[in-house]
């Protein structure tokens, strides 16, 4: 499974604390920037049909994302899926793979994931920030996030509000950038273990009344494993870097979605043995 979710400190251009701005103000303006914040929490499901563009028309590929209130997650990739999904990444650079034909989910407190042909593995899949319908960011105090406005940056000519956003001890912090004039998310970026990830986001577009970014455009590559300067997204990179996009064909919102969708499979073992992984995701 992809996802989820990040740019480098060596391309910011330009940087400055902003003491009066505050976090929640901030925050405040993103969320209605997003549509109007009843309308959100009125979202009860939404199914995307996305496109991986990999860079090589034979590779691309279509998948399906649910998400239901509940922390419910279910994610379909055809049998047809290349295993390695970024095209033209050296041996160095830790890529994403996947076994073809995966599914993966969470039932609302466990995460599994199945292969085609194999029993499913409990452990393995998205809970937590995949299932999340809303992000991070709304309501980030209930759900026990911290969020640290960094400053205003500039990255590749577009200026941006750096939000730090951390969770639990185990997990990496994650760099959200918010756009200093629509608000709207334009970046996130994450590293963790010597991996640098980022999500670019573009082509916004209102769906019932709600903004949602059509592109995003991942991108990694491996960086010099230290915890500290990764914690800043700072690291020296060392890999090349590997992209693919992934393009929204289709977002329905409030669609009947099953609980029996987002349910272990009956086939189920245990796979690791780890409950609700920290994973990201855009939407």
């Amino acid at each position: 499974m992809r996802k989820l979710f990040y740019a480098i400190a060596l391309l910011l251009t330009s940087c400055s604390i902003l003491p009066a701005q505050s976090v929640n103000k901030i925050i405040a303006r993103h969320l209605k920037a997003l549509g109007v914040v009843d309308r959100q929490r009125a979202i009860k499901t939404v199914r995307l049909t996305q496109r991986a563009d990999t860079g090589d028309p034979a590779d691309n590929f279509d998948f399906t994302v649910m998400r239901k209130r509940g922390n419910r997650f279910r994610e379909e990739e055809p049998a047809s899926v290349p295993v390695n999904e970024m095209k033209g990444a050296e041996p160095s650079v830790p890529v994403p793979t996947r076994e073809k034909g995966e599914i993966g989910g969470c039932d609302g407190q466990t995460s599994w994931s199945k292969y085609a042909g194999n029993p499913a593995k409990i452990g393995l899949g998205y809970c937590d920030g995949a299932a999340d319908i809303d992000g991070p960011l709304m309501d980030y105090k209930k759900k026990g996030f911290s969020v640290v406005l960094v400053g205003k940056e500039t990255i590749e000519g577009q200026e941006l509000y750096h939000l730090k956003v951390t969770g639990t001890k185990t997990a990496p912090s994650v760099h959200f950038y918010l756009d200093a004039k629509t608000f709207l998310l334009a970046r996130i970026i994450t590293e963790n273990h010597g991996r640098h990830q980022e999500d670019v986001y573009s082509d916004c577009r209102e769906v019932d009344g709600i903004m949602v970014a059509f592109c995003d455009e991942m991108r990694f590559w491996t960086v010099q494993d230290d915890p500290e300067l990764e914690d800043k997204v700072a690291s020296p990179r060392v890999g090349e870097e590997s992209r693919q996009k992934q393009i929204v064909e289709r977002i329905e919102f409030n669609v009947p979605l099953d609980d029996s969708l987002f349910a272990i499979p009956a086939d189920a073992v245990d796979g690791t043995a780890v409950k609700n992984p920290s994973k990201r995701t855009i939407l």
